[in-house]
């Protein structure tokens, strides 16, 4: 695979603009897909923090791997970053968010009391402007399960005492590793068509073939043997008594994921393990 480009100009201009923000704000909220916790992290946004606090959401938890998150969980533990699972979708754990970011703030907040202002940043389609709306109550931005949907940054009044605000998603500028854009992919982070069909099929077939069996039984209608057959996609199509181009296949698999057909997964099994 070659070097992905995607880095637009709204994000290159975003991620100037929210380095040069952060003197205004007291905190960072860092969001980041569960799934995909070493894929989502974008290393360009934490190297511009300058020591600044943070404090890390992993968002749909609730479609996550609990077991394959554990060696993220360890490699955020030995870093002591502040971190909380969250599904915003299910309100799981929304309540803890400004608790815990007040007791982060505690010796500050004692020290100068006032206006508390955060920062929410992440890559495209974490959950960002959904958090901010879920925690304002209201619809205060736009939302939707695409990437790129908020282009500007935008402070909203969360409370009387708490300001947010609101940033578009910056990816890193290359994908040099394809594993992290296959992940992207899957959760809908970048757009699909930045690879071939065949060759991201090929690799979630595979992928589900080591670490999810279970849902080409239940996609498909294959048995436990069939499962682990070499050739998945000529299987497939003969079991189902239908022609389904790789184009198809590769969209039944999307279009489950992206309605939460397929949870309780991670994308990221072979990447973790980077961060040991």
């Amino acid at each position: 695979m070659t070097k992905i480009q995607w880095f637009p100009g709204h994000m290159q201009k975003s991620l100037r603009d929210i380095q040069s923000k952060l003197k205004l704000v007291d905190l960072l909220i860092v969001m980041l897909d569960a799934r995909i916790p070493f894929s989502s992290i974008n290393w360009e946004l934490l190297k511009i923090l300058n020591n600044k606090p943070f404090l890390i959401l992993l968002n749909k938890s609730s479609l996550a791997d609990e077991n394959q998150n554990k060696p993220f969980i360890e490699f955020l533990q030995r870093k002591q970053f502040p971190y909380l699972f969250i599904d915003v979708k299910y309100k799981k754990n929304i309540h803890c968010i400004l608790p815990f970011v007040r007791k982060i703030l505690f010796h500050r907040i004692k020290k100068y009391p006032k206006i508390l202002k955060l920062m929410v940043v992440g890559i495209p389609n974490v959950g960002k402007s959904t958090l901010i709306n879920s925690l304002c109550q209201r619809k205060a931005t736009l939302t939707a399960n695409i990437p790129g949907i908020t282009k500007q940054l935008q402070w909203i009044n969360l409370s009387d005492n708490i300001k947010l605000m609101d940033t578009p998603g910056v990816l890193y500028p290359k994908i040099t590793n394809p594993l992290v854009g296959y992940s992207l992919v899957l959760c809908s982070c970048i757009k699909e068509t930045l690879f071939t069909t065949t060759e991201i099929l090929k690799y979630i077939l595979t992928y589900f073939q080591k670490y999810y069996p279970k849902y080409l039984k239940q996609l498909f209608y294959l048995t436990k043997e069939e499962t682990q057959t070499k050739n998945l996609f000529q299987l497939i199509n003969k079991k189902n008594k239908s022609i389904l181009t790789p184009d198809k296949m590769f969209f039944i698999i999307l279009n489950k994921i992206k309605k939460e057909k397929i949870k309780k997964v991670n994308f990221d099994i072979g990447l973790i393990s980077l961060l040991l």
